[in-house]
């Protein structure tokens, strides 16, 4: 009885049967009438089709698709962007320098400083009264002032002690 090889026997025999009868309903299944997808016409239960028809041409409005239902607005395009008209260079405020103080320098009574261009990665030299980017330059013994349009920017070489001078006054 506790043979395992009329065990293994039994259930290849078993396994074999379930899945001819697998087969068997699922070939019986695959070829069963597929209805008529052309057939919009809806069966109705026993207790709808008791009821009379109110309507003289039901036969045609079952038949009939309402080509309004499909006019709906799935997306919403949104509006086309609006080109501003580009501003004049005047109307622009000045792109600021993206420089960084290293060192003033005085040769000869003339202060230059010593900038760190971030953007060019580069040490640039320039003196009082030059020009650097369409910035007028101003170089003083503790800082630098950039002039441009009225605007100015400045880049003190020692802020604390500028700061520390201020609080003593």
């Amino acid at each position: 009885m506790n043979d395992p090889i009329r065990k293994m026997k039994r259930l290849r025999t078993t396994t074999l049967i379930s899945g001819v009868a697998v087969l068997f309903v699922s070939g019986i299944w695959s070829l069963q009438r597929i209805p008529d997808p052309t057939s919009l016409v809806l069966r109705l239960s026993p207790a709808h089709a008791a009821e009379p028809d109110r309507s003289d041409n039901s036969a045609q409005r079952s038949t009939e698709i309402n080509q309004d239902a499909f006019l709906a607005v799935l997306w919403h395009d949104p509006s086309p962007v609006v080109e501003q008209e580009p501003r004049s260079q005047e109307a622009l405020a000045p792109e600021p320098l993206h420089v960084q103080l290293v060192a003033i320098i005085e040769d000869n009574g003339r202060h230059q400083a010593a900038l760190y261009d971030e953007r060019e990665d580069r040490i640039i030299v320039v003196a009082d009264g030059e020009r650097l980017r369409d910035h007028d330059v101003h170089v003083t013994a503790g800082a630098v002032e950039f002039i441009r349009d009225g605007r100015s920017q400045h880049l003190l070489l020692h802020p604390n002690r500028t700061q520390a001078r201020g609080d003593q006054s």
